[in-house]
């Protein structure tokens, strides 16, 4: 069972907080992870003809949001992402193909917004082979890669 720092379990703290906003008349948008909860969490691979699968695509920024609120998470080693937060309605979701030291697309536009509104929970985004989206995705894995990866024995940029 998971305590909250005053010692009591972390549920009953979380069913406190709900219930002292629901008498206040305060309508949150996230809520911690609930079953009638949304958790934005899913994956991102793109088709490499080099390996002949699908791989990972490791740091892309994915932002979940609905009202104003916002829930930033990065993708891991294998593509998979989960925000921290869950939201109690529907949300968005867009996908960002540059970070703070580069960008992928000339034109500034590294935001993928996606198409489909309305997301109730995992979403998993595959670039095929030949995809609009390939070519970024690729360029960005190796942007990454070059920034962020150890190179050759330990050595980093």
């Amino acid at each position: 069972m998971t305590r909250a720092a005053s010692g009591l379990p972390q549920s009953f703290v979380d069913a406190l907080v709900e219930e002292a906003h629901r008498l206040c008349g305060i309508e949150l948008e996230w809520l911690p992870h609930t079953k009638a909860s949304y958790r934005p969490s899913g994956r991102i691979v793109a088709w490499d003809d080099t390996k002949g699968a699908y791989v990972g695509i490791q740091g892309m920024k994915v932002k979940a949001w609905r009202l104003g609120n916002t829930v930033t998470a990065f993708t891991d080693i294998d593509g998979y992402y989960c925000c921290d937060k869950a939201f109690k309605n529907p949300f968005n979701i867009d996908l960002y193909f540059g970070r703070n030291d580069f960008e992928v697309r000339p034109d500034g536009k590294n935001e993928l917004v996606d198409k489909k509104n309305a997301v109730k929970g995992a979403r998993d985004w595959t670039f095929v082979k030949d995809g609009n989206y390939q070519f970024y995705t690729h360029v960005f894995r190796a942007a990454f890669h070059y920034n962020y990866r150890t190179i050759i024995d330990g050595i980093s940029r």
